[in-house]
């Protein structure tokens, strides 16, 4: 992918409600930690950040917002997302893991902790540049590029994306069907906004069971890695 032909791409509507949603403590950023039996290589990993950030340019790129101008993305001044590796159980630094400031930084972190026989690996990202389900693809791809440059073969290797899908991702396509007015939709909308408005505070209840931290998706072995699903 030329990602040099799709800059400046200007934000979706729902990457600028992102984008203006986050604040210094209600940052809009999401983590997901991923634990796996055995030790990675850090060159290999480093080699699939790189090669899943040139797949998903948004996870590279920063805001540049003009007087005047809607916002765009622009590619990074690095390639390179940003890793944080070290060899032993340490915890993340609560600094480096704050809120990421789109105008300065690319929306895409990840911490890499080794123990004895395990890998934890955690990825932050901003809700401007991906969401949840969306997360979840790019670890899946850092898993397969990791195995492919492993010598492994993958029965569904990562292809480039088209260009033309990251152009059109804020095409939803979503139209008002001919046969309901404008009058309906205001009606609709504002019996809608009294409930939710009109609608008694409830309680939150208590949480069940304890929370799940990390979720087990493979193995880093000697011949590279597996993991369910490939």
């Amino acid at each position: 992918m030329d990602c040099a032909a799709l800059f400046p791409l200007p934000l979706t509507l729902f990457e600028r409600y992102m984008l203006l949603d986050d604040r210094r403590h209600y940052p809009m950023t999401f983590a997901v930690q991923a634990r796996f039996r055995g030790k990675a290589r850090r060159k290999i990993f480093e080699q699939a950040l790189e090669d899943v950030a040139r797949r998903h340019p948004l996870l590279q790129a920063t805001v540049r917002r003009r007087f005047g101008q809607r916002p765009v993305w622009q590619a990074a001044a690095s390639s390179r997302p940003c890793l944080d590796w070290s060899e032993h159980e340490s915890p993340i630094d609560p600094r480096s893991a704050a809120r990421i400031d789109l105008h300065r930084q690319p929306g895409f972190r990840v911490w890499v902790r080794l123990g004895p026989e395990t890998t934890t690996a955690t990825f932050q990202v901003h809700h401007a540049c991906c969401d949840g389900l969306g997360l979840l693809q790019v670890i899946g791809d850092v898993l397969a590029s990791y195995a492919s440059h492993c010598g492994q073969s993958m029965p569904r290797p990562v292809d480039e994306l088209p260009p033309p899908l990251l152009v059109r991702r804020g095409d939803y396509r979503v139209e008002i069907p001919p046969n309901i007015g404008r009058w309906t939709i205001l009606k609709d909308t504002v019996r809608e906004a009294g409930k939710w408005l009109l609608r008694r505070p409830v309680p939150l209840a208590a949480p069940q069971g304890p929370p799940r931290s990390a979720r087990s998706l493979g193995r880093f072995g000697p011949g590279g890695l597996s993991y369910p699903g490939i």
